[in-house]
């Protein structure tokens, strides 16, 4: 009998979607760019409780889950989540409602751990009509593929496919492969680096260790097979790669540094070098005399962050240079972004307050012709979610009320630039720009663009299985007033079956 119920669950499943035992991404499920309330909550029990914890890699937090069935044998579970998000948005009278069906299956035994989360949904967007669109920050994970998946289901409906992995671990030691939204850094609205917002990429491995709980080190080799956007850079061997590793410390219980490289490149014939996960990408490149940009191959950054815990108080910040051009005679750094905040974690109706400041140049994350080694995913930056080019000042709290209810604001003021993830960085025939690369400048805040958006929001969770959200965000771009509302409710479906075979 449970065999026969364990079939039926896992047949439903195709058209629901799921939310895994052991979370993969702290991101909340309403908004890809902000993370969830779990997370916020675990952050700033582990600062209160003074509990070891490395601030700069928010995927290691275990989360909570809502199984509606699990099954254990011995040491193996079986579990999966069943949800459905229902949203409805405003703007400037336009109505907009969607629908998501999500299901999440994990698998856990003493060395192993996978998970698939996937949804299908309704694919309602508002269109692109101004500036303050290009930098909207509330979004749902809406990945459109352009394809009518089932016959007759019309083109309003895609499906989601955000994670798929097997993770190995043994002790101190973790290895991992498959689809990971991965994330290193210590910032709020986004990290500089790797921020873990687009679809997720293919992870051939990402291998972590952690070293007498001081050293924590991850090395990764993903493939981007988004290459068939760059056929009009007219490059052979065009097959797109990326790969990344970092170094977290660890001194005493207030301090926390890590310092990380990524690459971008093309082609198999690099793979040779940069798959190799003990090495240094800086120093391998040079000893083959090719330099940070080795004709159009590879686009090499580098960066380091740091935590600073003073209870109830954390200061961060993130530095990051684009072709680690610390020895270009031109001026160096020319290419770089940088973020600096503090978070103050409370234990009463005040939970949190933040300030986050960052700058990112404009021709970071681009790449010279052909530009296929920007750090970008499907047209995203993988960096810093909004690009280049740009201001973010940010100020946010969160508070706890009676009855289940938090309460949530955040005040953005952006400065944006002309700067685009796809220009060029050469004066080359057809390119979008001249040759700007040695220019590093801050932002022009007499003629950039502006925009102050508001985020007033409140959150009721009367149940364990039930959370629904009403959010206001009006803005102000470039002197013009808009108005924007957003409902959304996420029900899962309650423990039903729990066995042990």
């Amino acid at each position: 009998m449970i065999r026969v119920r364990f079939l039926f669950f896992s047949a439903s499943i195709i058209f629901i979607s799921t939310l895994s035992l052991y979370s993969a991404t702290p991101r909340s499920l309403i908004n890809r760019y902000a993370f969830s309330d779990e997370y916020l909550d675990s952050v700033r029990s582990c600062i209160l409780l003074k509990q070891p914890h490395f601030y700069s890699l928010p995927n290691s937090f275990n989360l909570s889950n809502h199984p509606f069935l699990e099954f254990t044998y011995d040491s193996q579970i079986v579990a999966s989540d069943l949800y459905s998000i229902l949203s409805y948005e405003n703007r400037a009278g336009e109505n907009l409602p969607n629908a998501f069906l999500g299901s999440v299956i994990t698998y856990n035994s003493r060395h192993l751990h996978g998970e698939i989360q996937f949804d299908f949904h309704t694919i309602r967007i508002h269109k692109a009509l101004d500036f303050a669109d290009s930098l909207n920050d509330v979004a749902f994970e809406q990945y459109n593929s352009k394809i009518e998946h089932i016959t007759g289901s019309g083109s309003n409906k895609d499906f989601n496919f955000q994670a798929g992995y097997l993770e190995f671990y043994f002790y101190n030691i973790s290895l991992l492969t498959g689809k990971y939204p991965l994330r290193w850094g210590p910032g709020y609205k986004g990290t500089l680096g790797l921020s873990g917002t687009t679809y997720s990429p293919f992870y051939y491995y990402l291998l972590q260790l952690e070293f007498s709980n001081f050293v924590h080190v991850s090395a990764f080799l993903s493939g981007l097979d988004d290459m068939y956007l760059f056929v009009n850079d007219t490059v052979p061997n065009a097959d797109r790669f990326s790969a990344g590793q970092r170094i977290d410390f660890r001194i005493g219980k207030h301090v926390q540094l890590g310092v990380y490289e990524l690459v971008d490149f093309n082609g198999t014939a690099l793979l040779s070098r940069y798959a190799n996960p003990v090495q240094l990408y800086y120093i391998s490149t040079y000893l083959r005399g090719q330099g940070t940009s080795s004709g159009s191959r590879n686009n090499m950054m580098g960066g380091f962050d740091f935590n600073i815990l003073a209870d109830p108080l954390r200061i961060y910040g993130e530095f990051l240079n684009d072709d680690i051009t610390v020895f270009d005679d031109n001026g160096s750094p020319n290419k770089f972004g940088f973020q600096l905040g503090s978070v103050w974690y409370g234990t009463g109706a005040l939970q949190e307050a933040g300030f986050e400041y960052t700058h990112v140049s404009r021709w970071t994350y681009g790449h010279f012709l052909p530009g296929l080694n920007r750090h970008t995913y499907f047209g995203e930056s993988r960096g810093w979610p909004w690009g280049n080019d740009m201001d973010c000042w940010h100020l946010r709290a969160r508070l706890a009320m009676p009855k289940q209810i938090q309460l949530f604001t955040e005040v953005d003021w952006w400065i944006k630039g002309d700067g685009m993830l796809d220009e060029f960085h050469w004066d080359i025939p057809d390119s979008i720009r001249p040759d700007l690369d040695n220019v590093g400048d801050m932002q022009d805040y007499a003629n950039d663009r502006h925009i102050v958006s508001l985020q007033l929001g409140a959150s009721w969770k009367p149940v364990n299985w039930v959370n629904c959200e009403l959010i206001w965000l009006p803005a102000v771009v470039d002197g013009e007033f808009e108005n924007r509302v957003r409902v959304a409710a996420i029900v899962w479906v309650p423990a039903t079956l729990k066995r042990k075979l």
